[in-house]
């Protein structure tokens, strides 16, 4: 912990600066830690909590600390243990120092050392009027500011230091003999050894000051026995001490003072002793402990204080413990109850296969020949194609006559090469003569076929097209199945409505079960709450066990009509109008196929054609 000291410089004594720390809303994060790190209501705890939040605003809320801050500070220190001993460490985040820290165990640290700070301002603030009464408050003070530090296991010493000065103070007020006052000024000395860092010319300064003041009062007493050769030994020693003196640090400008003072007075006495008297020797001196570390009561909770911090509450052990069982209560609701629901809802929805299989068997579906007729137009692009390549046979044909009457146009000289060439386009001519009707037969066939081809172009038009195939009414068989597994559907649904009812109110019954306040309400242990809860539902463990017998009646029952089903099934009778249709569509498929065929024959007989014409044109004189 980073302590920082700090000097009154007009009374020069040491104090602890106090930490800074900023406001929390304690009250709210101690709701926030009640309801969901326990899962219990805070009600019953709001006076609690509000005392807390308020001890904690109302001691760090001030600039000057006065015993009535000490008061306050101490009782929220008090019920801070008792909250430690209640929640993990980590849960709750305060400010100090402009460091955020997550830790109990820090706030009670940080607390106490604030307390301590606060008791080293009191003492100095304490006016010293040489009366019993304030000597002994600032010296208790300081005293409880060192108890304090020691429970910290930090540096006291000098606390101790300044609680010996003070009831120095108070015995020379009291006029106590010399010979006492020595030891109380050897024990200050002492306790100086110990200095702090940043003061440590302060320390050494004191321990200079209060050897030689133990000198001093050795230097009377001996002056009160007639040991006049020690006497002057000690008053020269105090001299010498004296003059080692080197910081003029004016922070310590009270200090200063005593130490001229004490000069002066030594300075004095000496000159009270004849100069021709031989110095005695210097021996340690006695040293005697007036002050001890206090602790300020009610301060630091005992292992033996049994009131609880938020009486009621269920540890967090007992939390887990219970969080343990919850999740036993889950696993057996859902292993036990819900699990073998949905298990009879999965063989369910096996046994209604039989929808399907009716359901496919009653629907308007395209057969699979008629399926793959459709894939194949789409992909060869249907009466678009055809209607494509008829333009592209028209513009040969028309490319080749133009050729032919560009030709039969010429005046060509009578060689007898000319005339061998003409012959082959009389020939092409003929050619060209006979195709007609070919040609008049591929554009019929796609104008015949373009209505039908155009009913593949969508799916549901296609299955729409075709008439039904009136299964049920050609196939009596077939229709009575039908008939009893709509009767056994009723049973099924009925079935189905009562697992629903039957899962929802496990699972409102579950929902109401409630562990963590059971425990509290019954405070009894957790596994008797947890088996006690077990018990309450047998009633649908029995509930449960008539669903599974109800089903298996109704698994026998579609077992049978599957077996009906699959019987009636073979060599069914079909409406004669769908046979035909889909014959009609398939015909209308082979005759795209075929009339396919026929364009790209007659675009490859003109192509050729067109070729040979222009060849032979060549060849022309």
């Amino acid at each position: 912990m980073n302590i920082r000291w700090e000097i009154d410089t007009e009374s020069g004594w040491l104090y602890l600066k106090p930490g800074s720390t900023k406001e929390i809303d304690l009250k709210s994060e101690l709701y926030r830690v009640l309801e969901h790190k326990f899962k219990q209501s805070s009600k019953s705890y709001n006076m609690e909590i509000q005392l807390i939040h308020d001890l904690r605003n109302d001691a760090f809320g001030v600039n000057i600390p006065h015993l009535q801050e000490t008061v306050i500070l101490k009782r929220y220190i008090y019920l801070l243990q008792k909250l430690m001993r209640l929640l993990p460490d980590d849960l709750i985040q305060f400010e100090w120092n402009n460091d955020h820290v997550s830790s109990l165990q820090q706030e009670f640290t940080n607390s106490l050392f604030q307390l301590a700070s606060f008791y080293s301002i009191l003492a100095v603030q304490t006016d010293v009027e040489n009366t019993t009464e304030t000597l002994d408050k600032k010296g208790v003070y300081f005293q409880y500011t060192a108890g304090i530090l020691h429970h910290l296991e930090l540096n006291y010493h000098i606390m101790l230091a300044q609680a010996q000065e003070v009831y120095y103070t108070k015995s020379v007020h009291n006029k106590i003999r010399d010979s006492v006052l020595v030891q109380l000024c050897q024990q200050i000395v002492l306790f100086y050894k110990n200095s702090v860092e940043e003061y440590a010319d302060y320390c050494s300064l004191k321990r200079i000051y209060f050897t030689a003041l133990s000198y001093y009062h050795y230097s009377r007493a001996c002056h009160n026995n007639n040991k006049l050769h020690d006497q002057k030994a000690y008053l020269c020693e105090i001299l010498k001490l004296i003059n080692t003196v080197e910081t003029k640090d004016l922070r310590y400008s009270k200090l200063f003072q005593d130490i001229e003072s004490l000069k002066l007075q030594t300075i004095n006495a000496l000159n009270q002793i004849d100069e021709t008297l031989i110095a005695g020797e210097i021996k340690d001196l006695p040293s005697a402990q007036l002050v001890k570390c206090l602790l300020p009561k009610d301060l630091i909770l005992s292992e033996e204080d049994e009131d609880p911090l938020f009486s009621g509450l269920l540890s967090l052990d007992t939390i887990q413990e219970i969080e343990e069982y919850q999740l036993q209560l889950e696993e057996f609701v859902r292993n036990e109850l819900l699990l073998p629901i949905q298990k009879l809802d999965d063989e369910l929805a096996r046994d209604r296969s039989l929808d399907e299989k009716i359901a496919s068997l009653n629907s308007q579906t395209v057969p699979v020949v008629l399926e793959k007729c459709r894939d194949n137009l789409l992909a060869l692009g249907s009466y678009e194609r055809l209607r494509t390549l008829r333009e592209e046979l028209k513009d040969l044909k028309l490319e080749c006559r133009q050729e032919l009457d560009c030709i039969w146009s010429l005046k060509l000289p009578e060689t007898g090469e000319n005339e061998t060439v003409m012959k082959s386009f009389h020939i092409y001519e003929q050619y060209l003569k006979k195709s007609i009707e070919g040609d008049e037969l591929i554009f019929t066939q796609i104008d015949e076929l373009t209505p039908f081809l155009r009913i593949f172009d969508n799916y549901e038009q296609l299955r729409a097209y075709l008439p039904d195939k009136e299964y049920a009414k050609l196939n009596p068989n077939l229709a009575d199945v039908i008939k009893d597994y709509e009767t056994l559907k009723k049973d099924m649904d009925c079935l189905d409505k009562d697992k629903a009812n039957f899962v929802k109110s496990v699972n409102e019954k579950h929902s109401k079960i409630d562990l963590i306040e059971l425990v509290r309400k019954d405070n009894i242990d957790v596994e008797s709450v947890f088996k006690k809860e077990i018990v309450k539902f047998e009633k649908e463990m029995e509930s449960l066990e008539e669903l599974v017998k109800r089903q298996c009646e109704v698994s026998r029952q579609c077992c049978d009509l599957n077996v009906r089903f699959t019987s009636a099934s073979k060599d069914l009778k079909v409406n004669y109008k769908f046979k035909e249709t889909v014959n009609v569509l398939k015909s209308t498929y082979d005759g795209f196929e075929e009339t396919l065929k026929n364009l790209n024959q007659g675009l490859e007989f003109y192509r050729n054609l067109l070729a040979n014409i222009t060849s032979k044109k060549g060849n022309l004189l």
